[in-house]
């Protein structure tokens, strides 16, 4: 069902942005004074890099103090947004929403506080993010400008049983889902290109920073993980 969404996602996506495109391709360029200042922006972000930090809040001997190659397999996500534009100080405040999916927390191994080594771990997760974001703009030419995104709002992080490696096989269903509101933070910079007085096109190297996944282990404490990311922003933005 995760991927079948994703898709529906993709296809939706596609479409709204050809569609955006297609419309503002139509309208005759007009001076800034007379374009809106309301705007409405489709974006993709692709994952480049995650920063899980894994915690175990073990008490006792089997508390996992070491672990491994972890990793998230993606935190790429779309999102859609409405933001106002102050010309006058070429900036913008941006209201998105954007939906992750189900993404996979990772690890190869671990070493507990008693020395015993365990096999690979697999936490499965799904996530959205609301976020109100300030970006700065400087033009460099009429039509070619660098932003700068500051962000903050909330994710929701609802974590699934996770799947374990010992004694030779996998273990699935373990443990038990918590559902997680955390503040999420941004920055980021990029450049933007206008194509007419209605759309912008903006690319965004950006750090976020959703907050914490959690979930309830076997032996009824919690174990977490950060999920940060840098990622890589691509936001179509239409005026009307």
């Amino acid at each position: 069902m995760p991927k079948i969404m994703n898709k529906i996602l993709v296809v939706i996506l596609s479409v709204s942005l050809s569609t955006i495109y297609f419309f503002s391709s139509t309208i005759a360029i007009s001076d800034d004074k007379n374009s809106s200042n309301w705007f409405v922006e489709g974006r993709y972000q692709k994952s480049l890099d995650e920063h899980p930090k894994f915690k175990d809040n073990e008490t006792d001997s089997t508390k996992i103090i070491t672990v491994f190659n972890e990793n998230w397999d993606d935190l790429s996500s779309y999102g859609i947004g409405v933001g106002y534009d102050l010309k006058k100080t070429k900036s913008s405040f941006v209201l998105s929403y954007e939906y992750f999916g189900t993404s996979h927390y990772t690890s190869d191994s671990s070493v507990t506080q008693a020395g015993t080594k365990n096999g690979p771990l697999k936490t499965p997760m799904k996530m959205k993010n609301t976020m109100l974001e300030f970006n700065q703009k400087y033009y460099i030419k009429d039509n070619l400008f660098l932003i700068g995104i500051l962000g903050i709002g909330q994710s929701t992080i609802k974590s699934q049983k996770y799947s374990a490696y010992a004694y030779n096989r996998w273990y699935y269903n373990l443990g038990s889902s918590i559902k997680k509101n955390n503040t999420s933070t941004r920055f980021g910079l990029g450049v933007g290109t206008k194509i007419n007085e209605k759309l912008k096109i903006i690319g965004i190297i950006q750090h976020s920073d959703y907050g914490i996944m959690e979930v309830n282990d076997t032996a009824g404490s919690t174990t977490e993980s950060q999920t940060k990311a840098t990622e890589a922003s691509i936001r179509l933005r239409l005026s009307f």
